[in-house]
């Protein structure tokens, strides 16, 4: 049976290889121990590379490269507020996010880098091999190119896994996109310090430690395209019985058909598409950008832009030092958040597949006004002190369900290049049974197969369903 396996569904089933996850964990945890990058909260005037446009009050890039922290205007018939301005960040280049996997023993392994961001927790992080702006790769720091980079340019000369660009946090950037993509080579290739092979496998029982494997990282995980793979019924019990025994093999198998079937979806994926679709035309958002000097309800001190409830987040300036870097040492404007976040993912069994709550959610920065998103995707600090009719749908539910309904729970990480110690709490949780089955208002239920299939193209799916997804394994 294991000749018929794809070799991508060998490496998810392969949580051992010739280095253990303890061993892992005990290097990653000497490597952080040994990480000598500092990050220094410092004032605006003192950025170096940095100035404030004296017309428009934005923060950019002396090269007028890389980013800027823009104003955004936002006209919203949702919620408790319909008009808002905020800080956001513009960055109209598109970055590369690649991994670079391998055969190794006959199992593929993916190459990734433990990397120091300046707004990483516990400094260091598993990202993926190529982690670089349009500004990065050109050398606009005047630093070295980034590791691996001549592979991603020369695509062409390697099997290509995925590719597809995708969006970032719509609630702080304003139209981000980058090119997610995995090459797979047959050639060997001299691991630089920092990097390491590993499995899918490995990766997927890496997520379930807080804060660990980046965002970055998890986006491009998501992007594998399972649900082409052609698994029948059989097969899946025998390599869910066979090669991960143990005692949730029934949420295992449930889970397994919700990817590789096809016969078993309350919706067609023609009616969800009719769905988001109509979701489109009924939300009524409007945003553009402004100077940041016209941003209504944010206040501006030598130290950071803050809103004058000091709720949501602040923008702050930072100074880095980071000895592995390309570049040593350097200045930036960096996000603070006031708030962990949450996402949730409820699954329930649909004629005897797990289906997935989805919504439709509006968020000011993306392109199409609306994304695909978790179930509930929230700040925690913003809904305590509004009334419940304000409240996400189903947040009610979720913080009285049961624990032991529970099937993944851990806190995952924002990138820590924009984001200053930004976390989320990620949940997959099962509802009742009586839980409401038909809904096609702001929410919907798919099956995973469907999700995945909509991961595939640009702007439907955002960044933290995507993470979230990424985090729930193969099996």
């Amino acid at each position: 049976m294991k000749n018929n396996i794809p070799p991508i569904i060998i490496s998810a089933l392969a949580k051992r290889s010739e280095t253990e996850i303890l061993d892992i964990i005990t290097l990653i945890n000497d490597k952080k121990s040994e990480c000598k990058q500092e990050v220094e909260f410092i004032t605006f005037e003192s950025l170096s590379q940095w100035h404030t446009c004296s017309s428009s009050g934005n923060i950019q890039h002396n090269s007028h490269n890389f980013f800027s922290i823009s104003g955004i205007n936002i006209n919203s018939e949702k919620g408790i507020v319909s008009n808002w301005q905020q800080p956001i960040i513009h960055q109209p280049e598109i970055g590369i996010l690649g991994i670079i996997c391998k055969q190794i023993n006959n199992t593929l392994h993916f190459l990734l880098q433990l990397k120091a961001e300046p707004g990483n927790i516990n400094k260091l992080q598993l990202s993926p091999t190529l982690q670089a702006t349009r500004s990065n790769f050109t050398k606009v720091h005047k630093g070295h190119a980034p590791s691996y980079l001549d592979f991603f340019t020369a695509q062409n000369k390697y099997k290509t896994i995925v590719n597809v660009l995708q969006s970032e946090q719509g609630a702080r950037f304003y139209k981000k996109r980058n090119q997610n993509i995995i090459i797979e080579v047959d050639s060997d290739i001299k691991v630089k310090e920092n990097f390491l092979w590993l499995t899918l496998g490995q990766i997927y029982e890496l997520m379930k430690i807080d804060n660990l494997v980046n965002m970055d990282t998890r986006t491009v995980i998501s992007c594998i395209p399972f649900q082409n793979i052609l698994v029948n019924a059989d097969d899946l019990k025998f390599l869910v019985n066979n090669e991960m025994p143990g005692n949730r093999c029934p949420v295992k198998l449930a889970i397994s058909k919700s990817l590789f079937l096809n016969d078993f979806s309350l919706y067609s994926t023609s009616d969800i598409i009719s769905w988001f679709t109509n979701q489109k035309i009924t939300h009524q958002l409007d945003s553009h950008l402004i100077p940041l000097n016209q941003v209504k309800n944010w206040k501006l001190s030598s130290h950071d832009i803050s809103h004058i409830d000091n709720k949501y987040f602040s923008v702050k300036a930072c100074k880095v030092f980071s000895p592995d870097r390309e570049v040593k040492t350097w200045d930036q404007p960096i996000i603070q958040p006031r708030h962990k976040g949450l996402i949730v993912l409820f699954i329930k069994k649909i004629q005897g597949t797990y289906h997935f709550l989805i919504q439709a959610k509006e968020e000011p920065g993306v392109i199409d006004k609306i994304e695909i998103a978790a179930t509930i995707q929230c700040i925690t600090g913003t809904y305590k002190n509004i009334p419940k009719e304000y409240w996400p749908k189903y947040l009610e539910y979720f913080l009285n369900s049961s624990i032991d309904k529970i099937i993944y729970d851990s806190m995952q990480s924002e990138e820590g290049g924009r984001f200053f110690q930004e976390s989320n709490r990620n949940v997959i949780i099962e509802v009742n049974e009586d839980f409401e089955k038909d809904n096609t208002g702001t929410h919907i239920w798919v099956t995973l197969r469907q999700l995945k299939s909509f991961i595939q193209y640009n702007n439907f799916v955002n960044i933290q369903c995507r993470s979230l997804i990424s985090c729930l394994g193969l099996f």
